[in-house]
């Protein structure tokens, strides 16, 4: 079972959707819930990164998620999802999750011609100190995701995490973390759901751990 957050914002129409299609069971949550140790839990993208932060601190789910990771349950989040796990953002001066070491800037501060990346594009395994499920390795390095963000984890701002393996993309001349895979956490800063059948695929192998 796969539990999505929904808080307001969030693509959860569009996750529901892939999920169906994919025949795999969830349920949206909006707010905490009793945890099952087999369980997904998926922060949705879509979102600034202080409002999201807000929302999941005024429903106590802030709470919810840093004790189910200290739980040792598995989660899945996507884009701002994603990003509010870490220590702080350039997009806000309200805190993340800090349940990863790291600091999001804009792409505009890195001296990037377009602010915005949109569009599809490729990762490449960066570095890894664990075997990443082959699966999700060979999908990732194979094929091209859909990204719609203005903040980035740039590449040379990387914290070594031990059992982490780390994905990255390029905007121009901004190098930055696409994606990252760390003990029962699963980053993306591209949207699988959006992805067609290489999101989908993606999706499986995670869910459903094969």
């Amino acid at each position: 079972m796969a539990l999505i957050l929904d808080i307001g914002i969030g693509n959860v129409g569009r996750l529901s959707t892939a999920l169906s299609k994919l025949s795999l069971p969830f349920m949206a949550i909006s707010q905490p819930s009793p945890t099952y140790k087999d369980d997904f839990l998926i922060i949705p993208g879509v979102g600034a990164f202080g409002d999201l932060v807000s929302l999941l601190s005024s429903t106590g789910l802030d709470s919810f998620i840093l004790d189910w990771h200290m739980n040792g349950n598995k989660i899945l989040a996507i884009c701002a999802g994603f990003q509010i796990l870490f220590e702080t953002s350039q997009e806000s001066s309200i805190p993340g999750l800090s349940m990863l070491p790291g600091h999001f800037s804009s792409f505009s501060s890195l001296n990037c011609p377009k602010s915005l990346n949109v569009g599809f594009a490729a990762s490449t395994l960066y570095n890894s100190t664990v075997a990443t499920r082959k699966s999700i390795n060979d999908n990732i390095s194979a094929n091209n995701f859909y990204f719609s963000h203005s903040f980035c984890l740039p590449t040379s701002s990387i914290c070594e995490l031990p059992y982490t393996s780390y994905y990255t993309s390029t905007k121009s001349n901004v190098s930055f973390v696409s994606a990252l895979f760390s003990g029962n956490i699963y980053g993306l800063q591209f949207h699988p759901e959006l992805s067609h059948r290489h999101g989908l695929s993606l999706l499986k192998s995670i869910l459903s751990c094969e």
